[in-house]
């Protein structure tokens, strides 16, 4: 009995600990400052500022989108996409703009490509070039931005501010631009064969030839 007291004791003491530490943050005290800085840190309560932002970047990208100010805002910049290469420029420019105005990379991500779909199918560009213009634009230069999601993240995990480690950064800056010079040698001419209806390829149901999923037992 006392063996089994102590036990349930050491237990319970671990768990507390544990919670504490998950919650509150954890901070050893080594002696070595380079141990010291890698294994201490904050717990879930020092996420809260960044859930936070999450939350209301989620929120407030649902409202602008429902209330139809997004297609609003985005009238002139639709207008002015009458090519390929502009609509490519387009669906990049509003991806990487609705990372800095809504500050949530999943908002920006659907809203651009809800919003720009149906200028690629009528264009009869292959749906993937659709999906390469937001995700190498607004996708991967996200963590530049230091009020969006992923640049908090980043600034806060690192401890380096957006603007210090931005130059080093290539991979998210070049591929943008990456992205027009492709736009403009290559994707352009990536439409789909004219046998083939713009409809069948940007279809929203699950295709028939795709294995049906396994529900769980």
């Amino acid at each position: 009995q006392v063996a089994t007291q102590t036990a349930s004791g050491a237990f319970g003491e671990w768990a507390t600990a544990s919670l504490t530490a998950m919650g509150g943050g954890f901070a050893l005290a080594s002696g070595t400052d380079a141990l010291d800085t890698t294994f201490s840190g904050g717990g879930v309560l020092s996420m809260l500022p960044t859930v936070w932002l999450i939350l209301v970047a989620a929120a407030f990208g649902a409202l602008v989108s429902s209330t139809g100010m997004i297609d609003r805002l985005l009238a002139p910049l639709l207008s002015w996409a009458t090519g390929t290469f502009r609509l490519i420029a387009a669906a990049a420019a509003t991806s990487i703009g609705m990372n800095a105005a809504l500050a949530d990379p999943y908002a920006s991500i659907i809203l651009s490509g809800t919003t720009f779909r149906d200028r690629f199918k009528a264009a009869r560009l292959e749906p993937y070039v659709a999906s390469v213009s937001v995700a190498g634009s607004g996708t991967i230069a996200s963590p530049l931005i230091p009020w969006n999601v992923n640049g908090a993240f980043a600034a806060g995990t690192m401890g380096v501010s957006t603007l210090a480690y931005a130059p080093y950064a290539v991979l998210l800056w070049v591929t943008p631009l990456l992205l027009l010079v492709l736009g403009l040698a290559v994707y352009r001419r990536d439409q789909l064969p004219s046998e083939q209806a713009a409809d069948d390829s940007y279809d929203d149901t699950t295709s028939a030839a795709l294995p049906e999923r396994r529900a769980s037992v």
